[in-house]
């Protein structure tokens, strides 16, 4: 999959937190990249009941059987839920085929429905949901390949991020009293601006970015970018609300530090409280975000500094000799690290542990 491609799946994967009729667009994308059916759903985890999103090449009679029947006999969904979020599942990762084969599940559903091989993911969205990308395949296209499995996990931690966001953005827009967006509920920076640039709303995590100097201002109510020869921040959100599609991209810094990623998602729909559309604007540094991450599973886990700097390395790319150069350590010592990490984490190889990073960055409160 090229850069441009995944750039552009993750933009649609990111404006379904705010539209969810753009799910089977996403869905649709993906079937081509995996070359089968699909089914996108939330999962309810007290009483397995589901809420459907999107599906691919399955009969609509065949998701309501499974509703009314067979969710709650599918025994690979309690497998799936005790795996790492984002972690492709193919049938035989979780269960003995020969097993699986002999359920219920699989005689009555499954087979009947043109399906034997199966893949997708999982990822809690709360306590008592999480949300399942599931991919079917006749047995005579075989089974999805490594690739197939990079995909999706490459994608995973932006799927949970949007079901969250919306999730919370649906559960606050029912109280019409809180305005276009309860703002103080995203940790990440967040504003409301209007397509002249006006800032409506804005957080505490974005009034923190604007104080510490970063390249964003707001200047006579209008915010602005501080950087010379950048494309007017106006221009990007008058083409968000003209095209109704959302838009990432990124921020250079003007003191030569990490860009600021920035998504602006299009108005949900008219207000009658809003002089003019306006779009939900959220800015992050991407490591700062990593660094959230790394403090969660400090904390988690009762990782040493050292440990922790070293799983940091690991998720910033770094091989063990590039880390054991910058950090001017030997490798023995990073072998005792990696140890206690795989000990402490019930991990046993390098790239468990950076999948652990990016699968526990928490989501957005």
């Amino acid at each position: 999959m090229s850069f441009q491609s995944t750039s552009e799946l993750i933009e649609l994967i990111y404006q379904a937190s705010a539209e969810p009729a753009v799910w089977p667009q996403i869905s649709e994308k993906i079937n081509v990249l995996l070359r089968g059916s699909s089914v996108f759903f939330i999962h309810d985890l007290h009483s397995s009941a589901i809420t459907l999103l999107a599906r691919q090449d399955v009969d609509m009679a065949a998701i309501r059987s499974y509703q009314q029947h067979y969710a709650g006999r599918n025994p690979i969904i309690p497998r799936a839920l005790q795996r790492p979020d984002g972690t492709a599942n193919p049938i035989e990762s979780l269960m003995e085929r020969r097993d699986f084969d002999r359920a219920e599940y699989y005689a009555d559903w499954f087979r009947p429905n043109g399906f034997h091989h199966s893949t997708g993911i999982s990822m809690r969205v709360d306590d008592n949901s999480s949300v399942f990308l599931t991919f079917f395949r006749p047995k005579r296209d075989g089974e999805y390949s490594d690739s197939a499995h990079r995909i999706l996990e490459t994608l995973a931690p932006h799927f949970r991020q949007s079901v969250t966001m919306g999730k919370r953005l649906e559960e606050l827009s029912a109280s019409a009293a809180i305005g276009y967006v309860a703002l103080h509920k995203l940790g990440t920076a967040a504003f409301t601006v209007t397509r002249r640039g006006i800032v409506t709303e804005l957080n505490e995590a974005a009034q923190s970015l604007l104080d510490d100097g970063s390249e964003l201002r707001i200047v006579a109510g209008r915010l602005r970018c501080v950087i010379e020869n950048h494309i007017p921040l106006a221009h990007h959100i008058q083409h968000v609300i003209d095209t109704r599609q959302a838009k990432t991209f990124s921020l250079p810094s003007a003191r030569g530090g990490e860009p600021l990623q920035v998504m602006l998602l299009p108005p949900v729909q008219a207000r009658i409280w809003a002089p003019e559309p306006t779009v939900l604007m959220m800015v992050r540094a991407p490591r700062a975000v990593l660094a959230s991450a790394l403090d969660q599973i400090r904390n988690a886990y009762g990782l040493t500094h050292a440990e922790t700097r070293l799983m940091a390395g690991l998720a910033g790319g770094e091989t063990v000799n590039q880390f054991c150069e910058r950090a001017g350590v030997s490798r023995n010592t990073v072998k005792t690290q990696l140890s206690s990490l795989f000990s402490k984490t019930g991990t046993s190889q390098q790239k468990e542990l950076v999948r652990l990073v990016f699968t526990q960055i928490p989501p957005q409160r």
